[in-house]
């Protein structure tokens, strides 16, 4: 078998499907997933039962009540059959292809490790935070790029991350898991993940693949108690001891100032009771003294001391760390976190000032255009106003002659209708002539005259024809 993932599983309901679908959908490789039950009260079991009808290589361990999730996960490495594991969580879920892609490269190149990025999703909001291996990591070197291809890797690029711990981000081969195990309850991981990785022969790094972390606030990973504070120190303790063993000297400075010392400094200095931050940082720092009494003064020596000094503290407050004055310690923290905040408001203020000026160029630039805008309207506004004149000048002079068009019609119309009055009295007069005429004919026809020389009058009609 290629791969078996391996899922702990507690109250999980709302996320153990998607979770589950992600890391199966696409994968061509022979591969088992073990979801370990850790006494879940809710429905989580049903429904992984119901996707084991779907999927036929999901396999389900159930404990006899809660051990927790180290346990959890030995108990499926334990059982598992493939060559590479990959371990994930069942309320978080995978980009597309995740262990399909890992394993491409896996056996393309014989790889111990394959190691992909996480994604931070808010559940809540909906929201993705991609994180890159560069970001606040204190052994890359500022000038390497990482593009979208795999690429084999040191494993301190991966351990110089805050994620190196992360066993959901990588697969690796069995053999390792064998030989470390997952121990404690918080920061269970650290004790295996960092001298797997350093043990490791080849690394390989996937830039552009995803494992999104889902931020839910009742996870187990976030329960915020004396308990697992303090177990934090105990996974780190183990983590120094088995690097040790295999005298891994520069994958423990990393362990101590990218894990130990950004827990110690951070994480304890936020936790809100006063009395329980004080107690827990003086248990932290009680146990690392007594792992090794000049821890503090030997970490000064590495190469990795000024770049974590410049990017998280300063040297007096690790001064402060060194002399175990906690009190002092906590309030220079506080101290300097207040003034990180104030600088960055002021830093903000003058961007917001920066982004003003810019804004109030742009505007004067605009002005300065819109006003030549202006001007240049103004001025056609004048030639429009001249054309204006000289068409009403023009309108006039249509409008006098139009008058005077009108005048002359009307006198014309006046002419006519006189003539047409003319005209009719003419023609009255012409046919009282013509009756007048016709009368004077018919009298003059009807004469005896006119009868008597009717003959002379035919014979003079013919002599003039012939005479024509």
């Amino acid at each position: 078998m290629d791969l078996s993932i391996i899922i702990p599983m507690y109250n999980h309901e709302s996320f153990v499907e998607q979770a589950i679908r992600s890391m199966i959908k696409g994968l061509s490789y022979s591969s088992e997933i073990i979801v370990i039950n850790d006494a879940s009260t809710d429905n989580s079991l049903q429904i992984v039962k119901r996707l084991q009808d779907e999927y036929k290589n999901i396999k389900i361990l159930e404990n006899s009540r809660n051990y927790g999730c180290a346990y959890s996960i030995n108990k499926g490495i334990e059982i598992a059959q493939g060559k590479y594991i990959g371990i994930n969580s069942s309320d978080d879920f995978v980009d597309e292809g995740y262990y399909q892609k890992m394993l491409d490269i896996a056996f393309k190149e014989d790889a111990d490790v394959v190691c992909a990025n996480i994604a931070q999703y808010n559940d809540k909001t909906d929201e993705t935070i991609y994180f890159k291996i560069e970001d606040g990591n204190i052994a890359i070197d500022d000038m390497i790029e990482y593009e979208n291809e795999p690429v084999q890797v040191k494993d301190t690029l991966l351990l110089g991350h805050w994620t190196a711990a992360s066993s959901s981000t990588k697969i690796i081969k069995k053999q390792y898991y064998d030989k470390y195990k997952f121990i404690g309850t918080k920061a269970n991981d650290i004790p295996c993940i960092y001298p797997i990785l350093a043990s490791a022969n080849k690394i390989i790094y996937y830039p552009k693949l995803y494992k999104h972390y889902r931020i839910v606030e009742k996870s187990l990973s976030r329960k915020n108690d004396e308990e697992n504070y303090n177990s934090v120190i105990e996974s780190i303790i183990k983590a120094f001891e088995l690097l040790d063993e295999i005298n891994a000297r520069e994958e423990k400075e990393i362990l101590f100032f990218n894990n130990c010392m950004c827990y110690f400094i951070f994480t304890l200095n936020n936790i809100e009771d006063e009395e329980l931050k004080i107690k827990c940082m003086e248990n932290f720092y009680n146990r690392l003294k007594q792992y090794s009494n000049t821890i503090f003064e030997d970490m000064e020596q590495s190469k990795y001391f000024k770049k974590f000094i410049s990017m998280n503290i300063n040297e007096k407050i690790y001064k402060l760390i060194i002399e175990g004055r906690i009190i002092e310690l906590i309030y220079s923290i506080k101290l300097m976190k207040q003034k990180e905040e104030l600088e960055n408001k002021i830093s903000n203020l003058s961007k917001e000032n920066d982004n003003l000026f810019i804004s109030n160029e742009l505007l004067n630039k605009e002005n300065q255009k819109l006003q030549q805008i202006s001007n240049k309207i103004s001025e056609e506004n004048e030639e429009l106003k001249l054309k204006n004149k000289d068409l009403e000048k023009k309108n006039i002079q249509s409008d006098l002659e139009k008058e005077k068009q009108k005048k002359e019609n009307k006198e014309l119309e006046t002419e006519n209708k006189e003539l047409k009055e003319e005209n009719k009295k003419l023609n009255t007069k012409n046919e009282q002539q013509k009756d007048t005429y016709e009368k004077i004919i018919k009298i003059y026809e009807e004469s005896k005259s006119w009868k008597i020389t009717k003959p002379i009058r035919k014979i003079c009609s013919k002599f003039h024809k012939i005479r024509r």
